[in-house]
């Protein structure tokens, strides 16, 4: 039976209501696991993720802000999902001045790290375990995992999750430190992507492979020095 960590990072005490854990923990019985509720505190989310991550147990870890207005009725999709991605990520539809805000805050990101999430300040997700191990234990890195997972050849997976009664709130205030999280993010890729290309090395084999319509494949040999010469 799988084994699910469902992690809700607070703020302050009691801010996990007991009827959301309640339904969350239904909904991960319903699908055949078992639940592991987290609700660490700390000063900021990103903190309290960290201090939840180092104590879940489960083969998935599922992480979502209790006080994001997410509806629980997201989590099955998320959870049927990573049969087809290692890292499930939501994102959050917008209307009218968010959109457009929204549209023109990832275009730093796009050109720096790629669009693996759309939605970075969404925390609703899903991973297997593997493929958020021994990531950045950095509080400027949390809201870039997916593009540090994508860059360790994990499968990266997007999902639009649904919302309570109110519309999401822009967070302002989470605007005037992204830029610098995105340039350590970016650093971190970069050096994930340096040492992926000195862990491969060279190309051992210089064949190349013509294919032509109706044919089959044609390897062309390397041509040796002796035959240059001539």
């Amino acid at each position: 039976m799988p084994s699910h960590t469902l992690i809700f990072p607070c703020r302050r005490e009691g801010a996990l209501s007991d009827a959301f854990s309640r339904r969350m923990r239904q909904l991960v019985q319903r699908s055949g696991g078992t639940a592991e509720l987290l609700a660490p505190c700390g000063p900021t989310l990103e903190h309290a993720i960290l201090t939840g991550m180092q104590e879940a147990r489960g083969d998935t870890i599922v992480c979502v802000d209790p006080a994001g207005g997410y509806s629980a009725n997201n989590l099955p999709m998320f959870l049927a999902h990573l049969a087809r991605a290692d890292l499930v990520v939501g994102r959050r539809r917008r209307t009218g001045w968010s959109k457009v805000w929204e549209r023109a805050a990832r275009l730093p990101r796009w050109s720096l790290l790629g669009l693996d999430a759309h939605d970075p300040g969404c925390l609703f997700w899903a991973a297997r375990r593997e493929s958020v191990a021994n990531l950045p234990s950095n509080v400027r890195h949390v809201r870039y995992w997916p593009s540090m997972v994508a860059r360790r050849g994990y499968r990266v997976g997007e999902l639009y999750v649904e919302g309570s009664s109110r519309a999401f709130p822009v967070e302002w205030r989470a605007c005037l430190r992204w830029p610098m999280d995105l340039l350590c993010a970016w650093q971190y890729c970069r050096r994930i992507q340096a040492s992926t290309v000195a862990e491969r090395g060279p190309a051992k084999d210089s064949r190349s492979i013509l294919r032509f319509p109706n044919q089959q494949a044609v390897c062309e040999a390397p041509i040796s020095p002796a035959q240059k010469s001539a």
